[in-house]
């Protein structure tokens, strides 16, 4: 079961991997667990498989003191042989055996001890962080519109460490001051009860103080942990954007914003100090007034031979020595324990906050490849409440085989709508049905499975070309990999890098050009082979040149063509009949008017329904089957940046302000003269 899991009722689900964010894939997010958890309850899940480890990690610091405590024991016990006029040789070499004994178990006990505990604290520093990272890639986008990066980034890792510190040093230590006090202040009874209660006298005072500085402590150091977070993700972004920074001549203004927060993260950490340096000097008072009361008391009843022998007296001071190092270390462990307690808030707020986006309790999975999506009044609105839509009323229906193109001026809803089919949003009103099913009926994970998607600003991961092709489809073959690269147009440029596909391209792929990184995500999506393919803006940044080869080439794949389309169309061979955008442009110039266009087939585009018909049957199975194999045809959904990129498209929608204006095939929208032929015309289309 997984630790998030580990404490509340529902299905376990499997930790989402990094090639589940990958442009490529869209990954699911399991059920979203009915009770959160808390952090104190992931650490407990998390430690249970480690008890045994940790067990043997306290019982070694526990043998470890007491042979420490046996040195102090056996001096006042030599003292008195000494003023006794003891002088058998064979009682002193005992003595001096046992000694060494007790130091070489001291040894031995605590590097063990140290070793199990340090084991424990790394095993538990690993699962803790996988189990946060894993909970924040099943969280919906909406989620992380909110929150910055770097301040995650910080609970996962500055957060983490901290209960790491608890874990190999804290504890151990408590358990450490434990049994000194324990063992030291019981062996101080038994040699003399009244100076052994002189020691006591301090305690109520220690105790207040420690309650005190718990209470003043712990919001300081949750305001630190918070300011270390705020200038966490002001630096990530801005290391993010810093060519812009330096382009824009912005670098003081920046300087400025960060100096601001990494004062406000100075300041807490200030306060903190000051409260701590308050709280400290007192431990060191008390522990000092045990002492002097141990020296005054106990000297004046030795003195009066009322007390303890000289040799139980020097025992006694001994102790009373190693008894004040544990009550410093007792302020220590206070002021550990207020730390991970602000570390526990932050892990806290994060396992709080859940997907909003989650399979319905009857979740099926989705077996067959999605043959028809339907939108049925479908609307979304950002923000809490969802007050500012930014879709509405949606109604379209797609069918396998089909290409649907979405336009619209910036602002439109275009974004939205694939945010929608990909579901990292839920509709806030109306529905989306896949396969005449409610999508939040299907899991996420199977219906996510059968998605290609490349957005306008594809993700690429630090590592090789082809690792990042692969993470659509890890086990892929190498023939593969560059079978999809060739259809994305990008093997040429890859062969070309210095070390062609184990190339290293660098963090998010700021060694390759925005045209390059579109076409890396393309190919990752092709090399899964997915039966939607779902392209936002993907080819915004390379040349038209390039868009046309693309075009030819995704067409090749999709009418099942082999390796003539393959290796003809994509090295730039002739030959090529004229795309749908050649036809169109190539009337437009002539001046012929709408209505010389040569004509297309027509789908039926109207009343909602983007479906094939007999005269235009969509896209051919892609693996060149017959209709009836298992295979559908795939159905390719597009936000165009460019209005030429879907002349040859069965069925194209226009939105504005969110509401569907216009739809049907470019050439109809065409002749109707309305926005999509404005947009045309212009030769203009916004980003969203």
């Amino acid at each position: 079961m997984h630790p998030l899991n580990a404490t509340m009722p529902g299905p376990a689900a499997p930790v989402p991997t990094a090639a589940d964010t990958a442009s490529a894939s869209v990954s699911a997010a399991p059920p979203a667990p009915h009770t959160p958890p808390t952090g104190r309850h992931l650490v407990a899940a998390l430690l249970r498989p480690l008890r045994g480890r940790f067990a043997l990690g306290i019982a070694g610091s526990l043998l470890a003191r007491l042979c420490d405590l046996v040195p102090m024991a056996l001096l006042g016990v030599v003292v008195d042989a000494v003023t006794g006029g003891q002088t058998a040789p064979e009682t002193y070499l005992l003595y001096g055996t046992l000694v060494l004994g007790a130091f070489s178990g001291l040894a031995a006990f605590q590097c063990g001890s140290d070793y199990m505990l340090a084991d424990v604290a790394q095993r538990l520093r690993h699962a803790l962080r996988m189990a946060l990272y894993g909970h924040l890639l099943r969280l919906d986008a909406g989620f992380y519109e909110s929150r910055r990066k770097g301040d995650l980034m910080n609970v996962v890792s500055g957060d983490v460490d901290t209960l790491e510190a608890v874990v190999s040093d804290t504890l151990p230590g408590a358990v450490r001051v434990g049994m000194m006090v324990c063992g030291t202040y019981g062996w101080m009874l038994w040699l003399d009860w009244r100076l052994a209660m002189l020691l006591l006298v301090p305690v109520p005072g220690v105790a207040w103080l420690m309650v005190h500085f718990a209470r003043r402590i712990r919001p300081q150091y949750l305001h630190a942990r918070k300011a270390a977070g705020g200038f966490a993700g002001v630096l990530e972004n801005s290391l993010h954007g810093v060519a812009e920074l330096q382009a824009a001549n912005a670098q003081d203004h920046e300087m400025e914003r960060l100096r601001a927060r990494s004062a406000e993260y100075r300041d807490a950490g200030i306060a903190a100090a000051r409260t701590r340096a308050r709280f400290i000097p007192a431990i060191f008072i008390a522990a000092g007034l045990s002492f002097a009361l141990l020296i005054g008391g106990g000297g004046w009843l030795a003195a009066q031979g009322d007390g303890p022998s000289v040799g139980a007296y020097t025992t006694f001071v001994f102790m009373g020595m190693r008894l004040v190092l544990p009550i410093f270390a007792a302020g220590m462990v206070a002021n550990q324990v207020q730390q991970a307690r602000a570390a526990l808030t932050r892990i806290d707020e994060l396992l709080l906050a859940r997907p909003t986006v989650v399979d319905a309790p009857d979740a099926e999975d989705l077996r067959e490849p999605p043959r028809r999506i339907e939108l049925r009044g479908a609307g979304y609105g950002y923000g809490e409440s969802g007050g500012d839509d930014a879709l509405h009323g949606m109604n379209l229906t797609v069918t396998e085989g089909m290409s649907l193109g979405i336009v619209g001026p910036s602002g439109a809803g275009k974004s939205t709508l694939v945010r929608l089919l990909l579901r990292l949003h839920d509709p806030r009103q109306g529905e989306v049905l896949v396969n005449g099913r409610p999508l939040a009926h299907w899991t996420l994970a199977s219906y996510r499975s059968h998605i290609g998607y490349v957005p306008q600003d594809p993700f690429i991961f630090h590592g090789t070309v082809e690792e990042n092709i692969r993470l659509g489809a890890p086990h892929a073959d190498d023939a593969a990999v560059r079978e999809a690269a060739r259809m994305a147009d990008a093997h040429d440029f890859i062969t070309d890098l210095p070390d062609g596909y184990a190339t290293f391209i660098g963090e998010r792929g700021l060694k390759l050009s925005g045209g390059q990184r579109q076409r890396i995500a393309l190919a990752r999506a092709l090399l899964r082979d997915p039966a939607v393919l779902i392209l936002d803006e993907a080819t915004s940044a390379v040349d038209s040149l390039t868009e046309q080869r693309i075009k030819r080439n995704l067409a090749g794949l999709a009418a099942g063509q082999g390796a003539e389309v393959r290796a003809g169309v994509v090295a730039g061979k002739g030959g090529v009949e004229a795309t749908g955008e050649e036809r169109v442009r190539g009337a437009v110039e002539a001046g012929a008017g709408a209505g010389s266009i040569p004509p297309q087939g027509d789908g039926v585009c109207g009343g909602g329904d983007c479906t094939p018909t007999e005269e235009h049957p969509g896209q051919p199975d892609p693996s060149g089957k017959s209709a009836g194999a298992a295979r559908p045809a795939r159905m390719v959904i597009a936000v165009a940046h460019r209005l030429s990129t879907l002349a040859d498209f069965d069925c194209v929608i226009v939105l504005d302000q969110g509401r569907e204006v216009e739809r049907g095939t470019p050439r109809e929208l065409l002749a109707r003269g309305g926005l999509y032929a404005e947009m045309w015309n212009t030769g203009v289309t916004a980003e969203e």
